[in-house]
């Protein structure tokens, strides 16, 4: 495989009022073959060694490579999963099929000397995980043999009997020459995996072609109202004779005992200045124990560079975004959940934007996300598009906080060869966001800007404790440094700086002032 140089950028813009997330290291990195959609699988502690483990999917071999977690990480994968008897390698789900919380791998290939006929293979994780199969899954009489299997998804818990439940798509039920109407299959795994499906959600032809999907993130799962089970989450719609999206439904199915896949609650497309497919769940973000929806901008709502917003979790489902997520007027092309990776109690997650300067964003969860609407750390940005993959892992290097993955890819399903970056959480015990610390040392302060927004100059005021040398700088939306206001040695007292921005284009910058352990940083935002 040929190696890849590449240069990393990776600038820490702390917060204002939460605690900071601070980059400790890089645990591990890779070149592999790697595509947007299938790509980094966190597997936890396989062979109980105390590090999570990691499946990464080569495109470009179309074969799953597994790597053991450590401190110091191995760079040779444990293992490789190959095609086999002309199959290719499709998709991979883990998911604890025999409960002994071990999670076991649903492998699924594609024949390619079939028209896409598919079989899925079942490997039983722990110390005896290896790459011969256990068992082979078979579809339900019906299925389509093209179209089945193509994602297959753990659901944490729907019947609330403490398993894990197992969703496997096929959108070639019923069939059509062009339309898909689709389903998702719904099993149990207790006390076993059941081949039989406990309950099926579909698209329906009598209702003028209604149609189910999985893509865009058009089914996703989790606690909504909070009481233990796992919620879903879908997307239904019409197709016009364009083949385009119409009278497009989110539906809300609770989690029961009895697999009953009535929807509790449907919002409809019509009436909402929003576009629902840009609508799913995230994660617990807020720390109420509820999982959050993340969607686009609701108009109005928030500023036009606001371009992704949060409705917290609760049911019914409020249509009424709870907090704006300050993405600079740029896109946001993935969304994924990593967990707590500052160790402050709260689910983080990262966006991505752009294919081909992409740059991944981290965002650190609050209880109140309206005074967290800002990055605290940008990866990327380069032309060799690293910062366009970004995956949770689990904690590789057995430290007590998540890390995560950042490498190369394009948008859709290009397999490109580049690399990919294990980044560590941070292990700083941060203060409680709950408990309102700012990052201020006593008697000292950055103020606001004034004016804010500004063109194209502002004046910036600072306060010092103490006698000590002071830098302020100012950065860019991807964290380059595009002027140094004050870099040296100042007594105790208040002061200003100017900053003039003549010669740059409009967008969000960042003040940041350092001296001695005092940091923080604010935001300005340019308007031409």
């Amino acid at each position: 495989m040929k190696k890849t140089v590449f240069l990393l950028l990776f600038v820490i813009l702390p917060s204002m009022v939460f605690g900071q997330y601070k980059y400790n290291r890089e645990l591990f990195s890779h070149n592999m073959s790697l595509e947007n959609l299938r790509n980094i699988i966190p597997i936890g502690d396989q062979n109980s060694d105390g590090y999570d483990d990691f499946l990464v999917f080569n495109c470009s071999e179309e074969s799953i490579y597994l790597f053991y977690g450590g401190n110091p990480m191995d760079t040779l994968p444990a293992m490789v999963w190959m095609p086999r008897n002309n199959k290719q390698i499709v998709n991979c789900t883990a998911i604890d099929l025999n409960h002994n919380k071990k999670l076991d791998l649903l492998i699924l290939y594609v024949d390619r000397n079939s028209r896409g006929k598919k079989e899925m293979l079942g490997f039983y994780g722990g110390k005896d995980l290896d790459t011969i199969p256990d068992f082979t899954f078979p579809p339900p009489a019906g299925a389509s043999s093209i179209y089945w299997g193509y994602p297959a998804m753990a659901i944490p818990d729907f019947d609330g009997d403490g398993y894990e439940d197992l969703m496997i798509p096929d959108f070639g039920t019923p069939y059509h020459p062009k339309i898909y109407n689709g389903t998702f299959y719904f099993y149990s795994t207790n006390p076993v995996l059941d081949t039989i499906p406990k309950m099926a959600i579909g698209g329906d032809t009598a209702q003028a072609g209604r149609h189910v999907t999985y893509s865009g993130n058009g089914i996703t799962f989790g606690d909504i109202n909070g009481d233990g089970k796992t919620d879903i989450w879908y997307l239904s719609y019409n197709l016009d004779s364009l083949n385009y999206m119409r009278n497009i439904e989110g539906h809300v199915v609770l989690g029961n005992s009895t697999w009953d896949s009535t929807s509790s609650q449907i919002i409809y497309q019509n009436g909402h200045n929003y576009y629902l497919p840009i609508m799913y769940l995230l994660g617990d973000i807020n720390g109420d124990g509820r999982t959050d929806f993340i969607l686009e901008n609701y108009n109005g709502y928030f500023p036009y560079y606001y371009d992704r917003c949060l409705i917290y979790g609760k049911f019914p489902v409020d249509t009424i975004p709870n907090a704006g997520l300050n993405t600079q007027y740029q896109g946001s092309n993935i969304e994924k959940y990593m967990g707590d990776i500052n160790h402050d109690g709260y689910g983080d997650f990262v966006t991505n934007n752009g294919s081909i300067y992409p740059v991944a964003k981290v965002w650190l969860g609050s209880n109140d996300m309206t005074k967290h609407d800002l990055p605290v750390a940008y990866i990327g940005g380069t032309d060799n598009c690293y910062g366009g993959m970004i995956a949770p892992v689990g904690d590789v290097n057995g430290d007590g906080v998540n890390d995560f993955a950042v490498g190369t890819t394009t948008l859709g399903t290009t397999c490109m060869d580049g690399y990919f970056v294990i980044i560590s959480g941070d292990t700083t015990g941060l203060t409680e966001i709950k408990s309102g610390h700012k990052i201020t040392g006593f008697g000292y302060k950055l103020y606001e800007a004034y004016p804010n927004p500004f063109n194209p100059g502002t004046t910036i005021s600072y306060e010092l404790g103490e006698t000590g040398r002071v830098t302020l700088k100012v950065y860019d939306i991807l964290g380059r440094e595009v002027q140094t206001l004050v870099d040296e040695i100042k007594n105790a007292g208040k002061y200003e700086a100017a900053f003039n921005a003549c010669n740059l284009p409009s967008g969000m910058y960042f003040c940041t002032i350092e001296t001695g352990s005092y940091l923080e940083t604010k935001k300005m935002l340019l308007i031409k």
